[in-house]
């Protein structure tokens, strides 16, 4: 619909179990300057993550439960 919905920096921290993801919103649908904490896995050509929205702790699974307003998305790789 032309909206945008995330224009973000993001830190990684693949040491951490699970691994983790900070989004630093620049622009979009949450409130810029808001930080999102994340979790994510990289298995082969398939990410998978977990956000949480703003000032909401970090998820420690890859689920969301009723009232908590997580996104939990599944990325696939493109074959060529």
């Amino acid at each position: 619909g032309g909206r945008l919905m995330l224009k973000a920096t993001f830190v990684l921290n693949p040491p951490a179990k699970p691994k983790t993801i900070d989004y630093h919103v620049l622009d979009g649908m949450s409130p810029t300057g808001s930080t999102q904490l994340g979790i994510y896995e990289l298995q082969g050509d398939t990410a998978r993550f977990c956000i949480a929205p703003p000032g909401q702790p970090r998820p420690g699974q890859f689920a969301t439960h009723l009232g908590e307003r997580r996104t939990c998305s599944v990325w696939q790789r493109a074959k060529p």
